[in-house]
C-alpha cells in the first residue's frame, strides 16, 4: 500500500518517477488503489470544516484583515452553506 498511496509515499520520501515497479500479487491492485483513493467524510470532518470557515470569516471581518474583505466573507459563507448542505445530503444516504 505504501507505494500506491501518495500521502504515504510522500511521508516516506519515496519518489518512483521514472522507475519500473513490479507488483507481486497484482490481482489485488484494484482494491488497493480504491482504498488509496478513498476517504471518509465523518461528522467531525464536517464540524471541523465549519469551524475553520467560521474562523476564516471572523478573521476577514477584522478591520484591515484583507483588501477585499467583502468578497472573502461572502466566499466563507458560501463554502459554509455548501459544507452544511453536503453533510445533510450524505446523512440522507
Amino acid at each position: 500500500n505504501y507505494l500506491i498511496d501518495p500521502q504515504i509515499r510522500q511521508s516516506l520520501a519515496i519518489d518512483w518517477a521514472g522507475d519500473i515497479i513490479i507488483l507481486d500479487e497484482a490481482h489485488n491492485i484494484d482494491s488497493i488503489c480504491c482504498d488509496a483513493a478513498s476517504f471518509d467524510l465523518t461528522p467531525p470532518t464536517f464540524s471541523g470544516s465549519i469551524r475553520e470557515l467560521q474562523r476564516c470569516r471572523e478573521m476577514c471581518e477584522k478591520p484591515g484583515a484583507t483588501e477585499d474583505r467583502a468578497a472573502m466573507i461572502e466566499s466563507c459563507k458560501l463554502m459554509m452553506s455548501f459544507v452544511i448542505e453536503l453533510q445533510r445530503t450524505i446523512e440522507q444516504i
